[in-house]
């Protein structure tokens, strides 16, 4: 059967389809994943049944295949593919979250933004629906990674912001830098120290201008290890700009102290030798 499964030469396919309902749940695996790489309206319609089949290792290959297929079937992949992320096997569902990804669809975002902040997921298939929403780089990504920042463990949000990070569209960069921004400012003294230096890395990466003033604020946090982190992103932007809001906040009476040190401090660090 595993040679048979290699092949791949349609004439392979009637032969395929007579194991598709075999009793062994791995011949029926292998089948499915075989046809999954040949595109016919007969073949989908198995792959979709196969979603329902009562062995994990059958319906995890029928994922793939209806993600591979999607263009060819008759109902909504999303549709087909969402109530396994809350399978009773974890690896299933994980492996649904992946599929999603693969869709690049809002509909697909949507699926798995319920998925990370439903109460009940568990942490593995939290961190694969957010490596998934953070593979398809949209706008309806993005809203539902914000959404989980508000909802999710501290391990969720940490990868949340690394992903937040890798953003690469540059109209998208900038949603990602206030998302982050936002987080930041959200009971901000409160926040655990390493969410702290990880959105600073983060902001570092995308190099948003918006990002400047946040980060400025962390030099004042009582944690040196989250100043130097927010002196490192600082380090990723724009410089001119960067030495502009430190001259601006040094010159302000109303700085309280821990900022003006922490800009000295930035400063030196810098390599900036303007007298103030």
């Amino acid at each position: 059967m595993q040679a048979l499964a290699q092949l791949s030469d349609a004439q392979v396919i009637p032969a395929l389809l007579m194991v598709v309902n075999d009793r062994s749940a791995e011949v029926r695996a292998i089948a499915l994943e075989a046809l999954s790489h040949f595109y016919h309206p007969v073949i989908t319609r198995h792959l979709v049944q196969g979603l329902h089949d009562p062995s994990s290792l059958v319906r995890k290959s029928a994922i793939v295949g209806v993600s591979l297929q999607a263009s060819l079937l008759e109902t909504d992949p999303v549709a087909l593919l969402a109530f396994l992320l809350a399978d009773l096997n974890p690896t299933v569902g994980r492996q649904a979250a992946l599929a999603l990804g693969r869709l690049q669809t809002d509909a697909a975002a949507q699926a798995l933004t319920q998925a990370l902040i439903a109460p009940t997921s568990p942490i593995e298939l939290q961190l694969d629906c957010v490596r998934s929403l953070g593979w398809m780089q949209s706008a309806a990504a993005l809203d539902g990674l914000a959404d989980g920042l508000g909802s999710v463990s501290e391990q969720v949000k940490l990868e949340i912001v690394a992903v937040l990070g890798r953003v690469a569209p540059p109209p998208l960069k900038a949603t990602a830098t206030a998302i982050l921004v936002a987080a930041l400012q959200a009971q901000a003294w409160q926040q655990p120290i390493i969410l702290k230096r990880a959105i600073a890395f983060s902001l570092g990466q995308l190099g948003d201008p918006q990002a400047i003033d946040p980060l400025i604020y962390l030099l004042a946090d009582e944690d040196a290890s989250v100043c130097l982190h927010a002196i490192a992103a600082l380090k990723h932007l724009e410089t001119e700009p960067v030495l502009q809001r430190f001259h601006h906040f040094r010159q302000l009476t109303s700085s309280p102290m821990a900022l003006q040190q922490g800009i000295a401090i930035a400063q030196q660090e810098w390599g900036d030798r303007e007298t103030t």
